[in-house]
């Protein structure tokens, strides 16, 4: 139940971000991000489809049969996504594919596409760990009681009670913060952060310039 509740945690987090990407790109004009990119709707709408199969298959055990379910959420979105350098340019009235260059663009497609699956399935997975390290501190706390059942004496006792805790708290300090802050900047962040775009310039009151 813990794994589970941190897959859940981790499905609306990704969510989450792609709304956010999706919100950012209307705003910052990029159509092409906002409609076909893997952060955009085509690549929301495969997700849903996913983790609704997924669901469904854990639930019922049998998969979705439905042509127009794997249309939708499976076929179109993946086509959108493959297509989407042509697809941009005819929206924009330019020609779909360049004179030169056009294997290339697809070869780039294909392992564009490719990556995009894994790393759905990476990104979604990666967040069992949170529950994980809420087993493993359950373990290393029972580590910890046994050994003060084994030394006999109070104070003998108290005293590996208090340094085990403290090292439970080092250790899970350390490697919670760590890995919290790589979901925050992978698997959060590389959704809908963009490092370009205008300098940030804070506006200043009361102050001269030399």
């Amino acid at each position: 139940s813990m794994l589970i509740f941190s897959l859940v945690f981790g499905v609306l987090v990704i969510i989450i971000a792609m709304v956010i990407n999706l919100i950012n790109a209307k705003k910052a004009g990029r159509f092409k991000e906002a409609l076909f990119d893997k952060n955009g709707v085509a690549g929301l709408i495969f997700y849903l489809g996913a983790i609704i199969f997924a669901l469904y298959l854990v639930i019922t055990g049998r998969t979705i049969s439905s042509i127009i379910y794997i249309s939708c959420f499976f076929i179109l979105p993946l086509t959108l996504m493959f297509f989407k350098e042509p697809l941009h340019n005819m929206i924009q009235g330019k020609k779909a594919l360049p004179e030169k260059g056009k294997g290339i663009i697809f070869i780039e497609s294909f392992f564009e596409l490719f990556e995009t699956i894994l790393s759905f399935l990476s990104n979604t997975l990666s967040f069992m760990r949170i529950g994980a390290f809420a087993l493993s501190h359950a373990g290393l706390s029972l580590a910890v009681w046994t050994v003060y059942n084994l030394i006999e004496g109070k104070i003998g006792g108290i005293i590996a009670l208090i340094l085990g805790n403290l090292l439970v708290i080092v250790l899970e300090g350390l490697v919670v913060g760590i890995q919290g802050m790589r979901l925050e900047f992978y698997e959060i962040f590389s959704h809908f952060f963009k490092g370009e775009g205008r300098e940030f310039k804070p506006t200043k009151i009361g102050t001269k310039e030399k």
